[in-house]
């Protein structure tokens, strides 16, 4: 009787020893799953940490434009700047007298309204022949991607353009025009994002287009007071020849010092 009794409370004990082991068990389980997850989110929080400074800092450098990134352009960079600015300004500047440039010189000046409206038909073609010529050369440009040789070909027939002007009936001289203007611009804006780094290319073509404004806005200017102060837009016109020839030698140096730095170059589109 009295052994019955002792192994049915020994079997008691055991049967509770064992559901506190399991207790105790599911405890340490719990407690390593929480000690798990704290310290995943302590190393989350500090990889955030680290990470945040840096992408921080590179987001204000990039929002902070400086002008002293302007000293790390290159030389050929300033080449074409001054380039622009004189041969788009001496052609601008003839777009801006040369109907009454060819209405003075080749036009019959007493029937005004007849000579008005054939300067105005031969001047037009400076216009068209850039229409027609703007997809042909775009495309041959971009097809040989030799961009500093037809900007130093836009400059020359520029260069050409004013000289023939002066000396010959306009039609021709008006085509040829359209044909440089055509090239410079097919050709400039992409040489601009060949030779300046990506993150600085919006400023460059930004400073090349103001320096092209400033020349349209002076050489218009001197042309009126060289017309006024001498009689002709033939002293006129040799003044903006001259800014041309000038562009035109500098339209050579970027050729050939593109053509010798060709490998080190940032960027070269095929």
């Amino acid at each position: 009787m009295v052994g019955c009794f002792l192994d049915k409370r020994l079997e008691t004990q055991q049967k509770i020893e064992s559901k506190i082991t399991i207790i105790n068990d599911f405890e340490n389980c719990s407690l390593l799953g929480k000690s798990w997850e704290l310290k995943t989110l302590e190393e989350d929080n500090d990889n955030f940490e680290e990470i945040q400074p840096h992408h921080h800092h590179h987001h204000q450098a990039s929002e902070v434009p400086s002008l002293l990134d302007l000293k790390g352009y290159p030389k050929l960079f300033w080449y074409l700047c001054i380039a622009v600015f004189l041969i788009q300004g001496s052609i601008q500047s003839f777009d801006v007298i040369g109907a009454s440039y060819i209405t003075d010189k080749w036009f019959n000046v007493e029937s005004v309204k007849r000579a008005s409206e054939d300067s105005g038909e031969i001047f037009s073609m400076f216009r068209l022949s850039s229409f027609l010529f703007a997809p042909v050369l775009g495309y041959i440009v971009d097809k040989t991607s030799e961009r500093s040789l037809f900007f130093m070909y836009g400059c020359i027939i520029a260069f050409c353009s004013h000289l023939l002007v002066i000396g010959m009936r306009p039609l021709i001289p008006c085509m040829l025009f359209g044909m440089s203007f055509t090239l410079i611009y097919a050709s400039c804006w992409p040489f601009v994002m060949q030779i300046v780094q990506k993150e600085h290319v919006g400023k460059a073509c930004g400073l090349v287009a103001s320096l092209e404004n400033v020349g349209l806005l002076l050489f218009p200017i001197i042309d009126g007071w060289l017309k006024n102060t001498f009689g002709s837009y033939d002293d006129s016109q040799i003044f903006l020849a001259i800014l041309a020839g000038i562009g035109s030698v500098l339209g050579i140096m970027i050729y050939q010092q593109d053509s010798q730095n060709n490998d080190a170059l940032l960027f070269k589109y095929k």
